[in-house]
């Protein structure tokens, strides 16, 4: 049983505003994410559990807590609660009599809410946790970068998230089984988080590292599913079997044009089938693919632009500077004239070049290993990679066509899959 939660359209203003609810900063978050979580998995048991007793309890439940209403997934905190004018508390006397209260945030109840949000947490946490084992359940939480702004609220929001999903994980998860809140998030922003403990959670994170391998297993499988046919054959009938450019494969070369990650991949792809499909070929032959380089350089630009502009102040004219450049392939000093000239100081010129290797817009070198020459990577290649800004260094192979950048000869020196002419040939 899959409970899926998609932060895309949540109102962020609205979890805000539970600061107003009388908690100490640290624990907003923590407090309001656990009383999502456990909303959550009351609204789905209420529709579907196994047992009839937990549906007819946890209906009960959620009567007793929004009556008729039936509130989207995100918005069980403060946007719907506070507009509940009696609140029916657990068995909380000291903040009520008969079981609840008379709410009035504009008379600074702020307090009574915060309690009331804690006190049905606590009731409903050990309602979840008895009818677990025989209602099994893993909440997922995805598109948390959606609302991300590096913003201090919402680093906070999201080590609330991260807390309250280890509580949950921690109370309700048994070996061997899948974890009861499962949450995915981007590692830059992961990186950019700062909170007690942190350390711990590190154990419970799978880092989704993909490869070649897998990057063109999940294009296949998408192939696969459009044209109903087995992934080991969907690749060949989409796409010619000509050789591009220095007698590369249409997968070779495209894949060295994404950061090895799912949507890249599958960007170029869909480009590609554009093209082809505007010009009337039943495959994609090469041509369509150099056609469709263009339209994926823009995509990959825009991308990086928005990933980058949360937490990278000054994104974009960093993204330019390289475009002034005017080669894939430059040096420290290069990079320096370019800030000079646009009147940029040395250290932020030196944390600018940082944050581009950050994002993998930028390369470096890395000599020696088993193939001839000088080696380029990027930190997708290896998240433990050292920037090393004294060799060359290169902009990323996506980016080429939309900087307008010039490939220069360097016969000798290779990128870190061997191809040396292919980043570096002016033909090309």
């Amino acid at each position: 049983r899959v409970i899926k939660l998609v932060f895309a359209d949540y109102a962020w203003e609205a979890h805000k505003q539970i600061k107003e609810s009388g908690l100490i900063a640290e624990s907003v978050y923590v407090a309001s994410w656990r009383f999502t979580f456990l909303m959550a998995v009351c609204q789905f048991w209420a529709k579907q559990a196994d047992s009839q007793a937990t549906l007819k309890a946890a209906q009960q439940y959620y009567e007793k807590i929004y009556g008729k209403d039936e509130p989207g997934v995100l918005e069980f905190l403060v946007d719907k609660f506070r507009r509940i004018r009696r609140v029916d508390l657990p068995g909380v006397e000291s903040f009520a009599t008969g079981g609840g209260f008379e709410l009035e945030p504009a008379n600074g109840d702020g307090p009574l809410l915060a309690a009331s949000i804690n006190q049905w947490s606590k009731e409903l946490f050990e309602f979840v946790r008895k009818n677990f084992d025989a209602n099994p359940f893993t909440l997922t939480l995805d598109r948390l970068d959606d609302g991300w702004d590096a913003s201090d609220e919402s680093k906070m929001l999201l080590a609330g998230v991260l807390k309250a999903a280890r509580e949950f994980n921690q109370g309700l998860g048994q070996f061997g089984q899948p974890p009861p809140v499962l949450t995915f998030l981007r590692s830059d922003i992961f990186n950019e988080l700062r909170f007690n403990d942190k350390n711990k959670i590190v154990g419970d994170i799978e880092f989704l590292d993909w490869t070649e391998e897998k990057l063109l297993d999940v294009a296949s499988a998408r192939i696969a599913r459009s044209l109903g046919t087995s992934r080991s054959t969907a690749w060949a009938q989409a796409f010619s079997s000509a050789e591009m450019r220095q007698r590369a494969s249409i997968q070779s070369y495209i894949l060295k044009r994404t950061m090895w990650r799912p949507r890249d991949i599958i960007a170029f792809c869909k480009n590609c089938q554009d093209v082809a499909i505007d010009r009337k070929h039943d495959k994609v032959e090469t041509s369509d693919v150099y056609g469709a380089e263009e339209r994926f350089s823009k995509y990959m630009y825009d991308e990086l632009d928005d990933e980058m502009h949360k937490q990278v102040p000054n994104a974009r004219n960093s993204l330019q500077a390289l475009r002034d450049i005017g080669m894939t392939r430059f040096k420290f000093d290069d990079w320096m004239g370019i800030m000079r000239r646009r009147r940029i100081d040395e250290d932020d010129a030196k944390r600018r070049l940082q944050d581009l290797f950050d994002y993998s817009v930028v390369g470096v070198q890395r000599r020696g290993g088993i193939t001839r020459g000088t080696t380029f990577e990027f930190i997708y290649h290896d998240r433990l990679l050292e920037p090393n800004f004294h060799g060359d260094m290169i902009v990323h192979p996506s980016l080429i066509k939309h900087l307008r950048l010039k490939e220069p000869r360097a016969k000798g020196s290779t990128p870190a899959d061997g191809n040396t002419a292919e980043l570096f040939d002016d033909d090309e």
